[in-house]
């Protein structure tokens, strides 16, 4: 029932952006081979170092998701419910506060530091990566609430920039295949990581 639901409000939610768009004008765009456009992209050293970090970064991310739930639910015996809302509530709620924190705050320096989305994704990977290990390591549920609320809060400061980040280094007629890139390369990472991960356990 929950899928049906989520369904039938995500085909509504497309209509209402279908009579929505129809009204935005749209800039013509001069349109390039994709292999044109891979070769910029591939020559771009900052653009392949965030993909790089987005390749690692988005395999700790899904590990996060997928197996924070059985972790808790075996070493603090919850049930499995709440085992599945400590783990996404804590993290959710820190990351949607910390994506619009980073966004704001990158927004608001680069016009005086021209690399802010770059620092400011630097800074959330670095300072979320040891809370994501404590929240793993927490030896209380209350422990744990407080670093996955870290780990989540640091993560959206990276997760609020990264694509920003990429179009101040890539050209405009590019960003498509920037996104889809970047995209394709998190969810190989993400598959990768969670089957390992598993494997390993």
């Amino acid at each position: 029932n929950g899928f049906a639901a989520l369904c039938f409000v995500g085909i509504g939610y497309s209509l209402v952006l279908l009579l929505f768009f129809r009204k935005i004008p749209f800039a013509r765009t001069v349109a390039r081979p994709v292999s044109e456009a891979s070769r910029k992209l591939l020559h771009s050293p900052l653009y392949l170092l965030l993909a790089a970090a987005f390749f690692c970064f988005c395999g700790v991310l899904w590990i996060v998701y997928a197996w924070l739930p059985d972790l808790l639910y075996e070493r603090f015996r919850l049930s499995l419910s709440t085992s599945g809302f400590n783990a996404t509530l804590y993290v959710q709620v820190g990351c949607g506060l910390g994506t619009l924190l980073g966004g704001w705050l990158a927004d608001r320096f680069v016009a005086r530091v021209r690399a802010a989305r770059f620092y400011t994704v630097v800074c959330g990977v670095i300072l979320s990566m040891p809370c994501v290990y404590l929240a793993f390591r927490a030896a209380s549920l209350d422990e744990f609430r407080v670093f996955a609320t870290a780990f989540g809060l640091l993560s959206g400061l990276a997760i609020g920039n990264w694509f920003a980040a990429a179009y101040d280094v890539v050209r405009e007629q590019d960003y498509g295949f920037a996104t889809g890139l970047l995209n394709m390369t998190g969810g190989v990472s993400a598959g990768i990581a969670m089957l390992m991960a598993g494997m390993y356990k």
